[in-house]
C-alpha cells in the first residue's frame, strides 16, 4: 500500500543567486554602516564607493555565469552602468534594480585604463562586440547605442582594466588621490589605495 503525498515533506530552498543577491546586499550594507562613523573622512567615501563597486561586478559576473548572459559596463566620469545584450543590442538591465546607474558624489570621479587589445581597437573603429551588420538599423540607432567600455562574459572571462575612484576637491588642503579597482582576466577584482595620483 503506498503512502499518501505529504506536501509538508517537500523540501524547498533557496537558488544560488538569491542567495548571493542577499549576501551582495547585506555586504554593501554593513559597509555603508561602517564608513558613516567617519563620514569627514574622504578616503571612507572612495573607497567606499571602490568597494561596491567590486561587489557589484562580482554578483554580475556570477549572473552572467548562471544565467549564460553577456554583460557590459558603460562607465563616464560622473558614474557607471552595468548593461546587458539582448542578441542584438546592448540595453541597461531592466528590472535588476542592483544593476541600475550609479553616480559618484561630490569630488569623486572615475577614469577608466583598458589594457591595449585588439579586438577592442577594432570595435571602436567598426562596430561594438556583437552588433548587427545591418547598415540600416546602425544608421537609424547611432545616437543612443550603447557600447560597454568593460565586457563580462558568459563564460566568466573579463576585460582587463583599471579603474580609478579620484578624489579632488577645489580649494582644499586635502591632495588628490584615488582608489583602484583592477581586474585581469577573471574576478576577484582587486583595490588598491589610497595612492597618489596625478591630475
Amino acid at each position: 500500500m503506498t503512502k499518501p503525498f505529504n506536501k509538508a515533506s517537500k523540501q524547498q530552498g533557496f537558488t544560488l543567486l538569491e542567495i548571493m543577491l542577499v549576501l551582495v546586499l547585506m555586504a554593501i550594507l554593513v559597509s555603508s554602516i561602517s564608513f558613516s562613523f567617519d563620514t569627514n573622512d574622504p578616503s571612507k567615501k572612495v573607497e567606499k564607493e571602490a568597494r561596491k563597486f567590486q561587489a557589484l561586478y562580482h554578483l554580475a559576473v556570477e549572473y552572467a555565469l548562471l544565467n549564460n548572459v553577456q554583460f557590459g559596463v558603460v562607465i563616464n566620469e560622473a558614474g557607471y552602468e552595468f548593461v546587458g545584450f539582448d542578441g542584438q543590442r546592448w540595453s541597461p538591465i531592466s528590472g535588476e534594480a542592483t544593476f541600475a546607474e550609479q553616480e559618484m558624489p561630490e569630488n569623486i570621479t572615475l577614469q577608466l585604463r583598458v589594457d591595449n587589445i585588439p579586438w577592442l581597437d577594432q570595435q571602436n573603429q567598426e562596430d561594438d562586440l556583437f552588433s548587427s551588420s545591418d547598415d540600416e538599423d546602425t544608421q537609424k540607432d547611432e545616437e543612443d547605442k550603447v557600447v560597454p567600455h568593460i565586457y563580462l562574459f558568459s563564460s566568466g572571462d573579463i576585460t582587463p582594466f583599471e579603474l580609478l575612484f579620484i578624489y579632488d576637491e577645489a580649494f582644499s588642503d586635502i591632495d588628490s588621490f584615488c582608489f583602484s579597482v583592477t581586474g585581469e582576466y577573471a574576478i576577484p577584482l582587486k583595490v588598491e589605495g589610497p595612492l597618489e595620483v596625478d591630475l
